[in-house]
């Protein structure tokens, strides 16, 4: 299985990210590159290691606000891979769950 990894640095990481949007490839694997200014239709997400420091509450929201952006697809999955439920993950948690009203 070949993923693709995506980070700012990469030279022609649009060309990945164009493929992802257009389902010419199912997964792709990135930084938080993608947490803002993309829209991709019926997308799910998992963030590894979401107790890293690097993963405040605004950014764990903003890459969870990548999912459900289409009429065709409201809703999708978000999942948290971690060793510890950090308060930013709780918060997160909290506030999707009173936003959309369903259990995450």
């Amino acid at each position: 299985l070949n993923i693709p990894f995506v980070y700012s640095y990469l030279f022609n990481k649009q060309v990945y990210i164009d493929k992802f949007k257009s389902k010419k490839i199912n997964i792709l694997l990135t930084t938080s590159i993608l947490e803002r200014g993309i829209t991709i239709d019926d997308v799910q997400v998992i963030v590894f290691k979401a107790d890293h420091y690097v993963y405040d509450y605004k950014t764990l929201i903003q890459i969870c606000g990548r999912v459900g952006r289409k009429k065709t697809h409201p809703d999708g999955k978000i999942i948290f891979i971690c060793t510890a439920k950090t308060e930013a993950i709780k918060k997160c948690i909290k506030t999707l769950n009173l936003k959309n009203s369903t259990i995450v």
